[in-house]
């Protein structure tokens, strides 16, 4: 193999791609092995008592699945959201989107901070922070972000 070659090779080897998504100005992501669909047209059934980061339940292949908003950004009642059911170990949860999700690849150069370091203290738990070109990438941790937002205490 020519040695530019090699060098591609290696640059490929560092970068992964991932799925991200946006909410309220910021930028999430999931890795793949934690998506298990992106549904559209969907229709969400509310449950009463809730708190407000909790849009409701959906029902997904003959399973009801607990739905919620990473960020309090109101989904208007004449727009069906975009959802993306995900897995992390025994939880199976969707988190309703404004807009469609999109791939990015990243590179593990562009990783500034691992789960030690979070910028915010919201409910979704980052387990790595991404700078790309012009934005912030938060990658979730999707068993703590599980936890936080739909594990009962």
């Amino acid at each position: 193999m020519p040695p530019e070659g090699k060098e591609r090779a290696m640059k490929d080897q560092n970068k992964k791609e991932i799925l991200c998504f946006e909410s309220s100005g910021k930028t999430y992501a999931a890795e793949f092995e934690n998506i298990v669909e992106i549904c559209f047209d969907t229709r969400l059934h509310s449950i009463p008592c809730q708190p407000s980061y909790f849009c409701g339940v959906y029902h997904y292949k003959g399973m009801v699945v607990p739905v919620v908003q990473l960020e309090e950004e109101k989904i208007p009642e004449s727009r069906s959201p975009v959802l993306l059911i995900l897995r992390s170990g025994v939880y199976q949860f969707g988190i309703a989107l404004l807009k469609e999700p999109y791939i990015q690849a990243v590179d593990e150069a562009e990783r500034t901070a691992d789960a030690a370091r979070r910028l915010s203290a919201s409910r979704p738990r980052e387990k790595a922070i991404y700078t790309h070109k012009d934005k912030i990438i938060l990658l979730l941790d999707m068993e703590k972000t599980a936890e936080n937002l739909v594990a009962c205490p």
